[in-house]
């Protein structure tokens, strides 16, 4: 699952892809080989989920089915593993040694995927959809070994410059982030979560609820993206310290002379005990909103973090 750091390197894979008529995949697979032949499913064959998986791999099953459907017809899912088997999905962590790694294999008369763990068969499963969307009718025979570089892979979005976005425009963002294998998505936030105590600050912002962080949190999980919480804190403060009694608060209160000019209200004194309480009350609220143990301070060495500020959103209209 290896980023694509620039646009020379994107416009030079894209042009060999096409050179090679290979599948473009966004991320790029560790490994991919072609073969000879193209994959003929016969009707009526079932997709198998190994048991094991639980009700997550049989929502990776679903998510196989629907793909498949527009070259196959409707796929059913099967409890047992027989001679009208065409689709396998197992849960091997002996043979994909690697968390969230995958194996899949586009095969004559067959479709197999291997994984070392539920998020592995999801991820083979976002694969293979992407191959299925730009197979043009026929799904080549292939085989696929991907697993991860970095074991956090996240976004931060940046709504609290500009518009404030939907709920259905989340979840499509989240959508193409979990198809790109992105596994942690934070909401930088300043002055736009409707805090109970703190209507002032957030009335005319939009701000997202309490009832809406926890759906997008159940949702973001659902395709194994971890919705992280992510408060600025001490600095970029201005839509707080410029209303009272927040104000007294302010590391300059009157403002002072900074890199960017004259600055009033932007950053909280770390010393005064009612920082320290303000946002305290903050957190107490916020947190209980997400599923995740992760708290958002410094990117971690093994975890790769992508900012993108609102103007992102584009990509998902």
């Amino acid at each position: 699952m290896k980023i694509i750091h620039t646009c020379l390197c994107s416009v030079l894979f894209i042009a060999t892809a096409y050179a090679k008529q290979t599948y473009l995949l966004l991320p790029a697979p560790q490994q991919i080989t072609y073969h000879d032949g193209v994959c003929q499913l016969p009707s009526g064959f079932h997709v198998w989920v190994d048991p094991s998986g639980g009700k997550q791999l049989l929502s990776v099953a679903e998510d196989v089915r629907d793909a498949l459907k527009e070259f196959y017809g409707a796929l059913k899912l099967s409890a047992s593993n027989g001679s009208n088997t065409s689709v396998e999905i197992r849960i091997q962590p002996d043979r994909v040694e690697r968390a969230q790694g995958y194996e899949l294999s586009v095969l004559p008369d067959r479709i197999r995927i291997v994984a070392h763990d539920c998020a592995g068969a999801f991820y083979a499963a976002q694969t293979l959809k992407q191959i299925c969307r730009v197979a043009g009718g026929k799904l080549k025979c292939l085989t696929v070994k991907d697993w991860p570089d970095y074991p956090n892979r996240g976004v931060m979005l940046d709504i609290s410059r500009d518009k404030v976005p939907t709920m259905e425009t989340l979840y499509q963002l989240v959508d193409k982030l979990a198809e790109m294998k992105i596994n942690q998505f934070q909401l930088y936030t300043e002055h736009t979560f409707a805090y109970s105590n703190h209507k002032t600050v957030w009335k005319d912002a939009s701000p997202m609820t309490a009832e809406q962080i926890l759906k997008l949190d159940r949702y973001c999980a659902e395709r194994y993206v971890e919705l992280v919480p992510n408060q600025n804190s001490f600095g970029h403060l201005k839509r707080w310290l410029h209303h009272e009694p927040y104000k007294q608060l302010a590391e300059a209160p009157d403002g002072c002379n900074t890199d960017w000019g004259w600055q009033v209200g932007l950053s909280l004194c770390a010393t005064d005990p009612g920082s320290i309480k303000l946002l305290s009350g903050l957190y107490d609220e916020l947190l209980p909103n997400f599923s995740t143990s992760c708290l958002y301070c410094i990117p971690c060495s093994d975890a790769l973090y992508i900012y993108a500020g609102t103007d992102a959103l584009n990509m998902v209209k």
